[in-house]
Parts: C-alpha cells; structure tokens; sequence
C-alpha cells in the first residue's frame, strides 16, 4: 500500500512539472510570434495589442491588422485580417467576444479591401469591399469603395463624357416654403454625387456611394419666401460636372392696391378712383364695393430690390353718388395662388394723399 501511494505521488509530480513546461513553452512561443508578426515604423511597435500572451482567436487577429493600419503596416494588417475572416466572415456591430465583452466594430472584409487598396491590388480591394457592403454598411466602406472604383476608371480610361442631369416638372412659383425636387442624374460609368444649393446655403450632398450609370434622386428641400436660387449638380468620380440653376418663386402674400389717385368734381357728378394692383404670382380677382374690376396689364411693371418681379395692372373706378355718401371703400384682391388681400379704406384718406395696400414698399 504505501509503494503505491509512493508512486502515485511520483506521477502527480511528474504531471505538474509537465505542465508547467508546457505553459512555459507556450508564452514564449507567443512571444516570438507576437514579435515576428509586429511592425517598427518611427520607433513606434505596430501590430499588437493590449493582450497579456498572443492568441490567435478571431478578435485577437482582427484587433492586431487594426494596430497595423495605423501604421500603415497594410501588408501584416492584410495578413491579421485574412486570418480573421477565416476565422469568423461576417462584418457587424456590438459583435461578442468572450463573455459579456463586445467590439463595438467588427468589420475583417473591409479592413481588408482597403488594405489591398493601399496595397494597389485593386480586384481584391473590390472584392472584400463589396462583401462588407452586403453584409453590413458602413460609410468608410463607401468611401474606399468610390477611391477603388475611381482608381480603375483611371487606369482603364473607361469615363469618356460628362454626366447628364435631367429635372422633372416643378412649378415655378408656390405657397408653400417646402419643395419636392426630383430627377435623374446620368453618366456613362458611375454618378458620384448629387449636390443641392438653395440660395447662399452651402452645397447639400444626396450620395455617399456612386451608382453606376443612372441615379433617381428625391428631395425636399425649404425654401423662403421671395425668389429663391437653387443649384442641382451631379459629379462623376472623376469629376466631371453638370449643373443646372433655377429659380422658385414661394409667394404668400396677397397682392398690393395702390390707391394713386381720386378725381373729384360736383358730388353728384362722377368720381373717378385710380390705382394699380400688382403681385408677383399675377393677379386674378380685384372688386371694389363687391363689384368686379376691369384691370389693364402694365408691361413696364417695377420690380422690389430683392428682384422680385411682379405682374402689374393699372384700373380705374367710377364712385356712385351713394358709394361717395357712405365714405367707405371696400377692396378685395386675390392672386393665382389664392392669397387675397382684403380690407377697407376712407375715401377722403385717399382723396387727401396715394394709399397702398398693404403697407410696404416695392
């Protein structure tokens, strides 16, 4: 009995000192590995990472081509993350990594097309591109991806013209400070952007990724009352431009009435009113006393310093004896969009001094 407790103590030894020269042997192995794999640039030691002992676990790798990118090791930083994406393919967010850890990015094939690209090889840079892009989007993937695509457009001298940009109806002048504005941008390889103006606002981009040849675009974009200037250019990726430039006119206000002048005489003969009315949207409807009024159309109409133009009509009302005796001038005006101005005037005030309606200059 005690020879076999002897030897079972023995054996137990044994096992302990093998494993310790087994876990000796392992962290220096590690080690080697770890410093075969890190890359010197400027005294500074790239391709590692935080880890204690080296592991080749998929977080491990993908964590060591990230340190390598930012030392633009890209030919060990392609290696750490081709071992990634074999260990685990798919780009995502928050993925898990052992217990409740997570990394907040996890992206091996993109990684790995814009390491190819720094490493000029252009097929493969697509290729990994266009697999992070499917799997899950992010926009330095669109980036490179616009660099790749714009590099072999360099090389195979396939962009010949400039792309074309074509706008659908929209109405010149509206009530509303809200626009929908749509089309289709062209080019014979890929459109790169889309870019909106309005007024002195800076340009707004529609795209992040170029699409070949044919882009649909849609936007609502604000607007301010008065004429507005918008710019719409599409970009090819070698920059090639188009632009197009048109005006909007958002008008809410209803017309002015310019009571310029009374001509009196004898009260019981007649009493003439003339005047001007005028809105930059025409002018439709104008009553006076509820009775309708004949308007002639002034072709040589002013304009506002803002450059506004409006459309002009001069008119001319005969009083009654009972319209001169009750003293009160109702007016009502309305214009192609349906805003009206309305309201009431005392004869003798425009008998006394011009009157407009409303009170603002042109």
């Amino acid at each position: 009995m005690m020879i076999y407790k002897y030897f079972l103590i023995k054996w137990m030894k044994y096992c302990i000192i093998c494993l310790y020269i087994q876990i000796v042997l392992f962290m220096l192995t590690g080690c080697t590995n770890r410093l075969t794999d890190t890359c010197v640039k400027d005294g500074k030691v790239y391709c590692i990472t935080d880890e204690w002992i080296f592991s080749e676990n998929w977080y491990s790798c993908y964590l060591r081509g990230i340190s390598c990118t930012q030392g633009g090791c890209w030919e060990n930083a392609r290696d750490e993350f081709l071992r990634a994406a074999t260990k685990r393919e798919q780009d995502g967010r928050w993925v898990r990594t052992y217990g409740m850890h997570r990394l907040p990015e996890y992206f091996p094939n993109r990684e790995l097309g814009i390491a190819y690209y720094h490493l000029h090889d252009l097929d493969n840079a697509l290729k990994y591109l266009t697999i992070s892009l499917e799997q899950c989007e992010s926009a330095k993937a669109k980036f490179y991806m616009n660099k790749v695509r714009k590099e072999t457009l360099l090389l195979t001298q396939e962009d010949q013209r400039s792309p074309e940009l074509f706008l659908d109806f929209y109405p010149e002048t509206i009530v509303t400070t809200k626009l929908l504005l749509s089309g289709l941008a062209r080019d014979d390889t890929f459109v790169a952007d889309i870019l909106i103006k309005v007024n002195d606002e800076e340009f707004l981009s529609l795209m992040e990724l170029s699409q070949p040849q044919l882009k649909i675009f849609q936007k609502k974009i604000l607007l301010k009352p008065g004429i507005n200037d918008i710019s719409i250019r599409v970009v090819d990726l070698l920059g090639n431009q188009k632009e197009q430039r048109i005006q909007v006119l958002v008008d809410q206000e209803g017309p002015v009435i310019y009571f310029a002048d009374l001509e009196t005489g004898d009260p019981f003969s007649t009493n003439l009113i003339q005047g001007l009315v005028y809105d930059p949207s025409d002018v439709t409807q104008f009553y006076l006393n509820e009775r309708r009024v004949a308007l002639t159309r002034i072709d040589d109409a002013p304009g506002t310093e803002s450059g506004e133009s409006y459309v002009a009509y001069s008119f001319k009302y005969q009083l009654s004896l009972p319209e001169w005796e009750k003293g009160i001038l109702i007016y009502e005006a309305e214009d192609s969009l349906k805003n009206s101005t309305s309201g009431s005037i005392s004869i003798d005030l425009i008998s006394e001094q011009n009157h407009k309606i409303p009170f603002f200059s042109l």
